[in-house]
């Protein structure tokens, strides 16, 4: 090839790597556009790896957990000793919780040294798989890549694509809510039957990314729709109709792919709120001033506590506010290495404790995190129990009541709706990520179900042949045994309010090494074992059908 030839050929490259970077942003920004909101830097965010080895090192990480403290994000809840856990941390936060982890002689390992760049890593891995098919393309349909991870827009298109091309006429589209920011919730209904409303076939339930920012889920949806569509009658749409939600949190995802890339919960407002004060329901406003009470930072000064020190301390001030976040303390409280909450007058643009609404908040500001619902802590068993946080900047807030977002209401109603009408459910599996793991009720109680010997033995049969294809071990059991207790979930819901017996939580992969930012040459092995999993599930389950 000549010179000039290398340079044509490096210019198109460039104009087509251009035009796919400028498609992606156009697809992402539809509905923050108008917000202008900045994308987030996690630019020098270290990627702790902590590892218990005690019960007292794992109460100190639940505890510091349950703060919630600013800069501090854990990837996943303290739930055992000896299991790793991944902490994304900011910069200005590193020292402190070195030093606190230091203290308490937990384990721990810095494994990245900038979130941003693996995060932009990321990014370069999806648009160079894009652009490695751009001339294999017709040109007629969509950019969505099965070996890739893609924005809603290309997953809600790529769905009419898919019931355009399907013969059979197996397959629906409908919407069966609208959330905060408008968006539709779609379902895809799969059904063999000549009339879909008429058949006695038994419902699979299958939902995929109700938190945000685990991206692998919504793209096995995908692949299990098509996967389904081609066996046909060979498969298991010959026993079972299937209710499958490809994006659970349209609102979030967006927002993890245009603003956030860690963000877990849906988007709505704490203006749009109705949060518990004790037992009434109030509306609050989020710049409003209950009662106060400021935070001081007690290993710099054991006399904080009158009122002019805030004022005149401002500095030390905010170095408290942007190390912590003390949604749980009450007066007087010290955490070892993080500030003290001592009771003062109201505060004019300092941290202070808004009782109503239950975060710490500087007056007349806004925590970024400080929005948003996690919908697998919103439904109805146990809710706001254990494993939920009552704080609205944290990432497991459960809401001001049950059922209170429009997502898990659409689950809600579409399920029961549907048995109102004479149909059943053989199962209802929720799709996540990470850790490998396969679950079943309880989370929210600490004991087996009954029905767990049937619910033990369909796992063990799907785990198994999930392993069978590529080797990669998935642990399995009732929630509170295998991960942690975690009330208002929507598995806990299924199988106690709705009486799905199978009911069942996956974790994809992987253990922990990249944990949300699964690359992108995994999607396919991961969503190839999982369906063999499911599978196998399906026909052990088909047994009590015959």
């Amino acid at each position: 090839m000549s010179l000039s030839q290398h340079i044509f050929h490096f210019t198109i490259l460039g104009a087509l790597w251009g035009a796919l970077v400028l498609s992606k942003s156009l697809e992402v920004t539809e509905k923050n556009e108008d917000k202008k909101e900045a994308k987030f830097s996690f630019m020098n965010y270290k990627l702790v790896d902590v590892i218990p080895k005690d019960q007292n090192q794992l109460k100190d990480l639940r505890t510091l957990e349950s703060i919630n403290v600013v800069g501090v994000d854990f990837w996943a809840e303290p739930a055992q000793v000896d299991q790793t856990i991944s902490l994304s941390v900011e910069p200005e936060v590193y020292k402190t919780l070195e030093n606190f982890l230091d203290q308490r002689n937990i384990q721990h390992n810095t494994k990245v040294t900038n979130l941003q760049e693996l995060i932009d890593d990321e990014m370069k891995s999806i648009l160079k798989e894009d652009l490695d098919d751009f001339g294999y393309r017709d040109p007629s349909l969509s950019y969505y890549d099965a070996k890739s991870y893609n924005c809603l827009n290309q997953i809600t298109t790529h769905l009419r694509e898919i019931q355009k091309q399907d013969d059979s006429q197996s397959m629906s589209i409908s919407s069966i809510g609208t959330t905060f920011e408008g968006r539709p919730i779609e379902m895809v209904t799969l059904s063999r039957s000549e009339d879909s409303a008429k058949t006695d076939k038994p419902i699979i339930w299958m939902d995929c990314g109700i938190h945000s920012r685990e991206w692998v889920s919504p793209s096995f949806c995908i692949f299990t729709i098509k996967e389904l569509l081609a066996e046909g009658e060979a498969g298991l749409l010959r026993k079972f109709d299937f209710f499958i939600v490809p994006v659970a949190n349209p609102d979030g995802y967006v927002y993890s792919w245009d603003v956030n890339r860690m963000w877990r919960k849906n988007r709505r407002t704490p203006a749009a709120m109705m949060l518990r004060s004790g037992d009434d329901q109030v509306s609050v406003e989020i710049q409003k001033i209950i009662s106060s009470w400021a935070i001081v930072e007690h290993d710099l000064n054991k006399d904080s506590g009158i009122e002019g020190f805030y004022q005149n301390n401002e500095s030390e001030i905010k170095f408290a506010q942007d190390s912590i976040s003390l949604n749980q303390f009450q007066p007087g409280s010290i955490f070892p290495g993080f500030p003290q909450a001592l009771q003062a007058n109201q505060s004019a643009g300092f941290p202070s404790w808004n009782g109503s609404r239950n975060s710490w908040l500087p007056s007349g500001q806004s925590n970024p995190k400080c929005s948003g619902v996690d919908p697998n802590r919103n439904f109805d068993i146990a809710w706001a129990q254990i494993g939920s946080s009552n704080s609205i900047c944290h990432d497991t807030f459960h809401g001001p009541k049950a059922f209170s977002e429009a997502e898990t209401v659409a689950i809600r109603d579409i399920i029961l709706n549907t048995q109102t009408n004479g149909r059943e459910f053989a199962s209802f599996i929720t799709i996540h990520a990470y850790f490998q793991f396969w679950l079943s009720p309880y989370g929210f109680k600490k004991i087996r179900s009954s029905d767990y010997l049937d619910q033990s033995r369909v796992m063990k049969k799907a785990v198994e042949a999930l392993r069978q294809v590529y080797g990669t071990s998935f642990q399995h059991g009732p929630i509170n045994e295998v991960i942690y207790q975690a009330s208002g979930s929507s598995v806990d819901w299924a199988y106690e309010k709705a009486g799905i017996k199978y009911s069942y939580a996956l974790e994809l992969r992987d253990q922990g090494k990249y944990g949300f930012l699964l690359p992108v040459d995994q999607i396919e092995p991961t969503n190839t074992e999982t369906y063999a999993g499911l599978k196998a599930m399906g026909w052990e389950i088909a047994k009590e059908y015959s």
